[in-house]
């Protein structure tokens, strides 16, 4: 890669440069790189790496030079200030967002006849990578207290021996008929699996749900654990359902008070559009990101 680096071209005179993650790659291109206002967008895993001692040592070099920092989550602007010391008035919260076609009704046309067929079963569902990190067996262990229901996992494979796991665990639990892992999906079957399913479940710790915004857009209530990473996102008894996290049983009970009320169900669902279209829609979030360029921009005036 040094080549690269070396040879790799500089704009004259930049008014801003906006940085993004903060491994090798964000601190060489900080170096070679002039301009009076460096912007950091902190991109979500990047601050719980495993190299975390090498982030905190060449990551913090930048995020001092940075003028202002992007953080996902209000979550996300606490453990920059406990792990880097970044003070919170230099940090803008900026999440992902989702933009116009993720409220639109899929294309029957580019849904595969299998996924057609999941929509006759009563399921929940989850759209992930088969990765560990995503603590998908969660779902399956909801199973035998779910007796009519049928968990979704909607993704591709990271970890083939995780998803070895996930099925001789279903099998264990005498469940392996209603679960379903469907590999890789397009736009339209994704939107079709979320706008047939009774919920969207979350289980893990994770930087920023995009998958959940796109689970809201659809109009689909979230059952999500109370940890601080998603307070951003999922409000009880709003959109959602918080349960205890790692609890099966606090999970089931708020499970089964879902479905037992269509209305309330629907409700939670209507209300998550309206967070979404409100405050994840990609216009909303530009305008975050403009507001914030032109103050560093005045700034340098």
């Amino acid at each position: 890669m040094l080549p690269y680096y070396i040879f790799f071209p500089r704009i004259k005179n930049p008014e801003i440069i906006h940085l993004f993650s903060y491994g090798d790659n964000f601190i060489i291109q900080s170096l070679l790189q002039d301009s009076n206002s460096l912007l950091s967008s902190t991109i979500g895993e990047e601050i719980y790496a495993k190299n975390k001692i090498r982030n905190k040592l060449i990551g913090r070099y930048a995020l001092d030079r940075s003028k202002k920092i992007f953080a996902m989550t209000s979550y996300e602007k606490k453990e920059l200030n406990s792990i880097y010391g970044i003070n919170s008035d230099k940090i803008v919260i900026w999440p992902a967002g989702v933009g116009d076609e993720a409220f639109t009704s899929p294309n029957l046309k580019n849904v595969r006849e299998i996924f057609l067929k999941i929509a006759d079963k009563k399921y929940f569902i989850r759209l992930a990578r088969i990765d560990r990190f995503k603590r998908l067996e969660f779902g399956i262990n909801l199973l035998p207290y779910l007796k009519d229901l049928t968990y979704v996992i909607a993704g591709t494979t990271d970890n083939s021996e995780y998803l070895y796991e996930l099925k001789e665990l279903s099998k264990k639990l005498q469940v392996d008929d209603r679960l379903i892992i469907t590999g890789k999906v397009n736009e339209d079957e994704k939107k079709f699996l979320l706008r047939n399913s009774l919920f969207y479940l979350i289980a893990n710790h994770e930087t920023f749900g995009g998958a959940t915004i796109e689970a809201m857009a659809q109009s689909v209530p979230i059952i999500a654990p109370n940890v601080e990473e998603y307070k951003d996102i999922v409000l009880d008894r709003v959109n959602a359902l918080i349960y205890e996290y790692n609890s099966i049983e606090n999970c089931v009970d708020s499970i089964k008070l879902l479905l037992q009320d269509d209305n309330f169900r629907q409700e939670l669902g209507k209300n998550g559009e309206i967070i979404a279209r409100k405050k994840f829609h990609w216009d909303h979030i530009v305008d975050i990101a403009e507001k914030v360029y032109y103050e560093l921009t005045d700034d340098n005036r």
